[in-house]
């Protein structure tokens, strides 16, 4: 992971170059025009919940990304039956080019949150980190009493959020294409 700008990355716990040490989720709500308003009122209250109980050190970040073809088709299709996909795909051609050239996007949401904040020993590796990579090699991993405890607040925070929406631990190359596109946010 020496492209990011994060030390590590282990799994879906994100150790900085400040000492600190987060962990992300994808979280995945319904598609709220379609909700009913009680739906919708339920929806609100869970979020609101979710957004209430995050610890104080904690980031909500909702990116797009680009859908291809092939993923649209793919998504699409997969509720066709597999001897009528090919008519399928000739009949849904043209919608589809007119689709593509609206450019479509899936918006992602996720939350963050800070699980240990930095200290004297976990600032002292990060430290040791930039200058080993500076020489083209790895730093000190995370020792292992911050890896237990992170992994075991990690759990916590996640089955907390996962009580009132649906999430999801995100894994080391999401944590990297988030990193990729920050610049673009």
């Amino acid at each position: 992971m020496s492209g990011m700008p994060a030390r590590r990355v282990d799994g879906n716990r994100i150790w900085s170059h400040d000492g600190s040490v987060w962990a992300a989720w994808r979280v995945q709500l319904p598609s709220y025009p379609f909700l009913s308003t009680d739906g919708k009122l339920a929806l609100h209250g869970r979020v609101r919940e979710a957004l209430v109980s995050l610890p104080d050190h904690a980031m909500l970040l909702s990116v797009c990304r680009p859908l291809s073809a092939e993923e649209i088709t793919a998504r699409v299709g997969a509720g066709v039956p597999v001897g009528a996909r090919d008519g399928w795909r000739r009949a849904a051609a043209a919608d589809l080019s007119a689709l593509l050239a609206t450019r479509p996007v899936e918006r992602r949401l996720y939350v963050l949150a800070r699980l240990i904040a930095p200290q004297a020993r976990t600032i002292l590796d990060s430290a040791l980190t930039r200058v080993a990579r500076t020489f083209g090699a790895e730093g000190p991993a995370p020792r292992a009493v911050d890896s237990r405890r992170a992994d075991a607040l990690a759990g916590d925070v996640g089955t907390r959020r996962s009580r009132t929406v649906s999430v999801s631990p995100t894994t080391p190359a999401e944590i990297a294409w988030l990193y990729r596109r920050a610049p673009g946010r």
